[in-house]
């Protein structure tokens, strides 16, 4: 549902030009809340089963880790609660519909119309392909370098050229396409596991004061686990991240015009 909610986000961002402006960008913001409050309990799902679980499963006996895996599921049941309240609010359901009138809309239809004949589709996804990519290729090619800031920064600009790709893809003739998304694919997932384990971190000073008055040496030592097991991780992810990154760059642009 939230990745859903992502690629909805993407696509009114990408075609917003066509689209009616006051209308779209509400919708937009109204997604961002969504996905929100669906990425709160998502990040304590992926704490829990990548970071925290395989130390747990090291340690079974680990007093001080199973304090913190006590803290981190009361976390997500708090996160879950959340996303059931707004699911069952208003809300929610008035977006479903707004969304629904926007689509059945004329004005959106004539728009979807006028921007997809065949006369012009090609060259308008080729200009839009070439923009994302060449944000996304701004940033990358400094991958060495960059903070964990701009990390995410790559992160947002390689999910929207990928989600870019797989929509006008099939404007485009043969497999290139479907490759180009598969090696970005494979790049947002090596920029998102790094990202997850940057969210482990401050994930882990919130769970430090839930836990509170309960600190112990054991409690102590565990985040010291928890902490030391994500920086190791993060090390290897680099790896696999430059390794991803290489295999987009060397990815002839399926948008480039032939002569």
């Amino acid at each position: 549902m939230r990745v859903g909610a992502r690629r909805l986000r993407s696509a009114l961002r990408l075609f917003d030009e066509w689209l009616p402006p006051r209308v779209a960008h509400s919708l937009s913001n109204e997604l961002r809340w969504l996905a929100g409050e669906l990425g709160r309990a998502r990040d304590i799902d992926v704490f829990l089963g990548v970071t925290l679980g395989p130390i747990v499963a090291d340690r079974p006996e680990d007093a001080g880790l199973a304090a913190w895996r006590d803290a981190a599921e009361a976390a997500r049941a708090e996160a879950y609660a959340a996303v059931r309240a707004a699911l069952a609010s208003p809300r929610y359901p008035l977006l479903v519909l707004r969304l629904g009138r926007f689509v059945e809309a004329p004005s959106f239809r004539r728009a979807a119309g006028a921007a997809t004949r065949e006369a012009r589709a090609q060259p308008e996804a080729r200009r839009l392909l070439r923009h994302l990519a060449g944000r996304m290729h701004d940033l990358g090619k400094r991958l060495d370098r960059l903070s964990a800031h701009d990390l995410h920064r790559l992160r947002i600009r390689t999910k929207r050229l990928r989600y870019a790709s797989e929509l006008l893809g099939p404007l485009f003739e043969g497999k290139a396409p479907a490759r180009t998304a598969r090696r970005l694919a494979e790049l947002q997932d090596a920029l998102g596991h790094l990202n997850d384990l940057a969210n482990a971190e401050a994930l882990a000073g919130q769970l430090r004061e839930r836990i509170g008055g309960a600190t112990s040496p054991a409690t102590a030592r565990a985040e010291g686990f928890v902490l030391g097991y994500a920086a190791r991780s993060a090390a290897a992810g680099r790896a696999e991240l430059a390794h991803a990154w290489q295999r987009v760059a060397r990815t002839e642009p399926f948008w480039k015009a032939r002569s």
